[in-house]
């Protein structure tokens, strides 16, 4: 018997089975085929990613590198006591005008040394990025543009990238031969710039309290910088710790800020040095309270500035004298005002100053009774001198009532 005729489907079912295969077949490949492409992508990915890395740990090394050499720069030419710092402004060429000229990089930071056998100052170095290692004679000139376009630093918060006067330009140091890695750094002095973070008190301060001396020794600048607007006693003032914070305060015009941002700080800090001899300087309040009464040594030694001893010079006063000076406190503590005493080679005087002296002069005639020989009436010229003085208490307490005589 023929088994086809039979089951003639069992031949179709054979076929059928030979094509599933095929399909299997090619969805296994196309499945690899997807698997590689998947491993090739994430391949290239994981390579970006580390090459960016790679990129971002060179930058970050090149920055560390430059704040590191900065900070080495600084300690080198700024630890040594004897040193001065000042902005390339001071190089003005022309004073008499608020802007700066002849000057390209006004906001480099030079230090100045004190050389005791010339009693003259000179520069050290300018510290900015490319002057490391070199000498006074080869460093970078302020006053002279970059040789190759450096990096520019913003010089305040609000600085404005249309305004080229807003940035620092910083020449870039390569670290390597194809000049791909380098670093750039730019060191400011917060120590020359105007200090905004103090409120002024609500009453006139004495000039000798730390608010006043704030006041009297200009540290305030708000006011002067012409901020008209600003309540100078607001106490959110003293709480400023950044200029991006000065822009909430009540009264602060925000374009103005923007002009006058680059001269301003949030907080000046600094050690009082001595530039001359080195060393801190000497506290004169706790100097004055262990000087001996009478102390004949000299408060400064002129010579040491290089100013000679001579008729012409202005004496220097002795210790013993502004001893005495100082010692007046406890007269005024105990009376509550200062009486006017002559001075003495040893003690200060204390007196008014003259504001003003007039001298006037009038000349009339009057009518007299002649007796004797001459009797009857005659006119008599008569002269009549009125002087004026006007008298200015100097000091910052009352004077006692006092007889002077001309």
């Amino acid at each position: 018997m023929n088994s086809n005729h039979i089951f003639p489907h069992q031949s179709r079912s054979v076929h059928s089975q030979h094509g599933f295969a095929l399909v299997i077949a090619l969805s296994l490949m196309a499945f690899v085929l997807l698997l590689l492409l998947s491993i090739t992508t994430l391949v290239q990915v994981e390579t970006a990613s580390a090459e960016i890395g790679k990129t971002r740990l060179i930058a970050q090394q090149n920055a560390l590198t430059g704040a590191l050499t900065a900070l080495a720069e600084l300690q080198q030419h700024c630890g040594v006591d004897q040193r001065s710092t000042a902005s390339a402004g001071i190089k003005d060429t022309v004073s008499s005008t608020p802007d700066i000229d002849g000057v390209l990089h006004p906001q480099w930071m030079g230090v100045w040394s004190y050389d005791e056998v010339t009693q003259t100052k000179q520069l050290e170095t300018w510290l900015i990025s490319g002057n490391q290692g070199k000498t006074r004679t080869t460093l970078l000139d302020p006053v002279s543009p970059l040789a190759q376009p450096g990096v520019r630093f913003p010089a305040s918060p609000f600085a404005n990238s249309a305004n080229a006067a807003d940035y620092v330009e910083a020449p870039i140091v390569y670290m390597d031969a194809d000049e791909s890695d380098g670093f750039a750094y730019w060191v400011s002095g917060q120590q020359e710039k105007a200090d905004v973070g103090i409120a002024l008190p609500t009453v006139d301060p004495l000039p000798a309290s730390i608010e006043g001396a704030e006041v009297l020794g200009g540290q305030y600048s708000l006011a002067a910088l012409g901020f008209d607007n600003l309540d100078p006693s607001d106490p959110d003032l003293a709480k400023v710790s950044g200029l991006s914070q000065l822009s909430l305060i009540n009264g602060v015009d925000t374009t103005q800020l923007e002009a006058s941002a680059a001269a301003l700080g949030a907080g000046n800090f600094g050690l009082l040095t001595n530039a001359r001899d080195g060393g801190l300087r000497t506290d004169l309040t706790s100097k004055l309270e262990t000087v001996v009464d009478g102390d004949t040594d000299a408060w400064v030694d002129f010579t040491a500035y290089g100013l000679p001893v001579d008729n012409y010079t202005t004496a220097s006063p002795t210790w013993g004298k502004l001893k005495a000076f100082y010692d007046l406190k406890d007269d005024m503590l105990a009376d509550g005002e200062l009486t006017p005493t002559p001075g003495t080679a040893q003690t200060p005087g204390i007196s008014p100053t003259i504001a003003m002296f007039s001298f006037g002069i009038a000349i009339g005639t009057q009518a007299a009774d002649l007796q004797g020989v001459h009797q009857g009436v005659e006119r008599r010229v008569e002269a009549l001198f009125q002087p004026m003085v006007v008298l200015h208490n100097p000091y910052n307490v009352p004077l006692a009532a006092h007889d002077y005589m001309l």
